[in-house]
């Protein structure tokens, strides 16, 4: 055997152990944080960190996609929505269910309201509103997921202050950061479901009239056999009638071939059976 060959093999199983020492000594294995952003509905809902709160202290929290219907009175209504988003109709509808007795947050430029109506000194401001409340923050950036989790939890006090100025143990709160309409299918099914009903009960009796019949039809039943005495009257009751309108001069030959044809038939068939 060659003594090169072994020599390079040798010098790179080296090279190899050398390496991985250094390396080994050189670097270790550490775990490191590293901020990758906000993921799946934290991504979409900058309401979704003060939903979790709320619900972890005990209040039912929801997060609304749309405005279509409004909470109970004991529920508090907080919008975090982008400025003169509603619609003047929603808007009417939200100060009317405020009167009634609900509680809105929100911040003025979303209800399409002054901003001045909060100094500037000030956060917030509580306006009595018939039975209702409406509390107007000048920044509800405190509260959505980015900030809400401050090492002095200020941001999460400030919230669970909003939620309880108007009763003392709210019943639930609506988180709603878009008024997006609703899928095409609700709209459907709210609006026309007696329809959807009937089509759905349609559609199977329609492909079940459409098809193909398995094995033969049914046979028409055969007609009934008239007697041929019948006939006879029958014929003579047309040339009569002829004779007498138009003096037809065929009227008595056919008499008389119609009164050999009788007295040929009843004495050849039997009168008992009327098929005769």
């Amino acid at each position: 055997m060659k003594l090169q060959p072994i020599l390079i093999v040798l010098l790179i199983a080296l090279v190899l152990t050398t390496g991985t020492f250094w390396f080994l000594k050189t670097y270790e294995y550490k775990a490191v944080d590293e901020y990758v952003g906000l993921r799946g509905e934290a991504n979409s809902n900058p309401l979704f960190a003060a939903r979790l709160f709320l619900q972890r202290m005990g209040i039912p929290a929801e997060r609304k996609d749309n405005l279509q219907t409004l909470p109970p009175l004991d529920t508090v209504l907080l919008l975090d929505m982008p400025d003169n988003s509603l619609s003047r109709q929603k808007m009417d509808n939200i100060l009317a269910w405020v009167e009634r007795g609900g509680h809105l947050i929100t911040h003025p430029a979303t209800i399409q309201q002054d901003a001045d109506l909060i100094p500037n000194n000030e956060e917030l401001r509580t306006i009595k509103r018939g039975k209702g409340l409406m509390t107007l923050v000048a920044n509800l950036d405190r509260i959505e997921n980015t900030a809400i989790g401050d090492e002095a939890r200020a941001n999460a006090k400030f919230l669970w202050q909003l939620v309880h100025k108007h009763h003392a143990v709210p019943a639930g709160v609506w988180l709603i950061h878009q008024d997006a309409m609703p899928p095409l299918w609700q709209l459907i099914w709210k609006h026309a479901w007696a329809l959807v009903l009937t089509l759905a009960l349609l559609l199977p009796l329609t492909l079940l009239a459409l098809s193909p019949r398995f094995g033969p039809l049914i046979p028409q039943p055969a007609p009934g056999r008239r007697r041929i005495l019948e006939h006879i009257h029958a014929s003579g009751l047309f040339m009569w009638q002829r004779h007498r309108k138009h003096g037809d001069t065929q009227y008595h030959d056919f008499i008389a071939a119609a009164e050999q044809l009788t007295k040929s038939t009843r004495t050849q068939h039997d009168n008992t059976h009327p098929d005769a």
